[in-house]
C-alpha cells in the first residue's frame, strides 16, 4: 500500500496529511493531523453516471 504523507508547521503545531487506503471501501481517502485533532476524509464515486440536474453532496459528521 502506498502512502503519500505531507507535513507543514502552522504556528506552533504541525499538519500532517497521508493520502492512503485506509477505508478500502472509498475511492480515496486522507487521514488529517493538527495537534490533538484528527480528520478522515472519504470519497466514494459511482461507477455509472447519473443526471439528476444538480451536484448531490452528502456530509456525515461524528464526534467521538
Amino acid at each position: 500500500m502506498k502512502t503519500d504523507e505531507f507535513k507543514l508547521d502552522i504556528g506552533k503545531r504541525e499538519l500532517k496529511v497521508k493520502i492512503n487506503n485506509l477505508a478500502e471501501m472509498a475511492n480515496g481517502s486522507v487521514l488529517v493531523q493538527y495537534g490533538d485533532t484528527m480528520l478522515l476524509a472519504t470519497a466514494v464515486a459511482s461507477k455509472e453516471e447519473k443526471n439528476l440536474g444538480f451536484f448531490h453532496l452528502t456530509v456525515d459528521y461524528e464526534e467521538i
